[in-house]
């Protein structure tokens, strides 16, 4: 039992609408308009990267097939783009 979950995770976790929703939360996050305040929007930027680099960085890179990590790191790379600082938290 205990395998059959580990495999139905590692199926929904390395799949291509898994990536794919990752990389709808980083855009969501790089083109929001509707949040006024400056710093929220600072921290909104900052967690969506957080969720990029551990996606890209710890599944992505250890997946065979990672021929998503090519459209995240673009996404992130337009984010971090935006402001300097974001470059720094990031690292």
């Amino acid at each position: 039992m205990e395998d059959n979950q580990k495999y139905e995770f590692d199926n929904d976790i390395y799949s291509s609408e898994f990536f794919e929703f990752v990389r709808s939360i980083l855009v969501a996050a790089q083109q929001h308009t509707t949040v006024e305040d400056a710093s929220l929007k600072q921290k909104l930027k900052e967690k969506a990267l957080s969720v990029g680099k551990k996606t890209v960085m710890d599944l992505l890179s250890k997946c065979f097939h990672n021929g998503q990590i090519k459209p995240l790191c673009e996404t992130i790379i337009e984010i971090m783009k935006q402001d300097d600082t974001l470059c720094r938290a990031f690292l």
